[in-house]
């Protein structure tokens, strides 16, 4: 996976989201600047994946609290069959409201047991500090850079965590394959 390519996936990405419904581009944020990533940074205790960068350095996350429930098509999303729409939408966070959540997944890695997730699917531990959110919903879960994946995972794995359900699942195998995969959906 590359930064130029998660960059120009990123691009037609955007452009494709533009032509379906122009709100869903027009609420996101200007490119984050070189203090913003580096706030990214600091937060981290590992190095920050340029992939990652790359997308921040696009755009700063979605200006909106969540996508619209009106719109059609909502920024980032997962299939999920059970779901009324087949599928679960996630906005784009900017970097400033990343750090809380950082810190949060730090304080829950030690009480949390493999008992404690009833489901999951694909190579995800049970919890892990090295997990990066870019997107939430409503509800409080969150898609994450993983980047500390369970024996078989691939570091950098995009992963769900619901954590309502205590459900964590492999969403795609890199962010370069899951806007990938985005595009191919948006594109249809």
């Amino acid at each position: 996976m590359s930064a130029a390519e998660v960059s120009q996936l990123w691009q037609q990405l955007t452009e494709a989201l533009a032509r379906v419904d122009p709100r869903i581009v027009d609420d996101l944020y200007p490119a984050a600047d070189d203090a913003a990533i580096e706030r990214l940074r600091a937060g981290l205790r590992f190095p920050l994946p340029a992939e990652l960068e790359a997308l921040y350095r696009a755009n700063n996350g979605e200006g909106r609290l969540g996508f619209d429930h009106e719109s059609a098509v909502e920024l980032f999303w997962v299939s999920e069959p059970a779901h009324v729409h087949g599928r679960v939408g996630y906005y784009f966070m900017p970097i400033d409201g990343i750090d809380g959540v950082i810190v949060d997944f730090r304080s829950v890695t030690t009480p949390y047991e493999e008992a404690d997730w009833e489901d999951h699917h694909g190579p995800v531990r049970p919890a892990s500090d090295r997990w990066i959110p870019f997107a939430k919903d409503f509800g409080g879960n969150f898609l994450c850079i993983d980047l500390d994946p369970d024996v078989g995972g691939t570091p950098g794995q995009v992963i769900e965590l619901v954590f309502d359900e205590s459900r964590r699942k492999v969403v795609s195998s890199s962010l370069e394959q899951f806007l990938a995969s985005l595009l191919s959906h948006v594109s249809q």
